[in-house]
């Protein structure tokens, strides 16, 4: 029995992850500042299936590279938004703004979710233009801690079931 549980370890991870993702944010106060909590908790749940990897030390590199790639496309989109209008050709070239700062520093790992994030800000502020983007950017940080400290949490919790 503890053979096919440790064999699902990891779906098992994911699935509890998520689930709870889910929840934390959906009984988070997004309402407050009228953050729809659908929107909060898709988010969480992305980034605990994003953290969740074969090892706890996979794991804490998920989530570092989770935080740092989602903080670096929220300030690159903070900048874009000041600088550039939303159009085709000036997103792709703050994607390679945004990637080559990654491999300038030394975030090659972080360089995609960094671009992913950015991209991603840009056009939910392109379909719901009435709140700031740096209130999107801001809140799409938040949902990507709590699916990254859950996944984290999760996968620590599960550590006895190694065989």
């Amino acid at each position: 029995m503890l053979e096919i549980f440790s064999f699902f370890r990891v779906p098992l991870q994911i699935s509890l992850a998520s689930f709870l993702s889910y929840w934390v944010a959906s009984i988070c106060p997004y309402w407050l500042a009228g953050e729809p909590t659908q929107m909060a908790a898709l988010w969480a749940v992305i980034s605990s299936v994003i953290v969740v990897q074969e090892s706890l030390s996979e794991t804490e590199e998920a989530v570092t590279i989770r935080f740092m790639g989602s903080l670096i496309g929220s300030i690159m989109a903070l900048i874009f938004f000041v600088l550039l209008p939303i159009h085709a050709v000036s997103i792709a070239c703050f994607v390679f703004v945004t990637a080559a700062f990654c491999t300038i520093v030394k975030f090659k790992k972080h360089m995609r979710l960094a671009c992913i994030t950015f991209v991603l800000l840009l056009l939910i502020h392109e379909i719901s233009p009435s709140q700031p983007i740096w209130y999107f950017a801001l809140w799409r940080l938040f949902d990507s801690v709590i699916g990254s400290v859950v996944a984290f949490l999760v996968v620590r919790g599960f550590l006895w079931c190694r065989i």
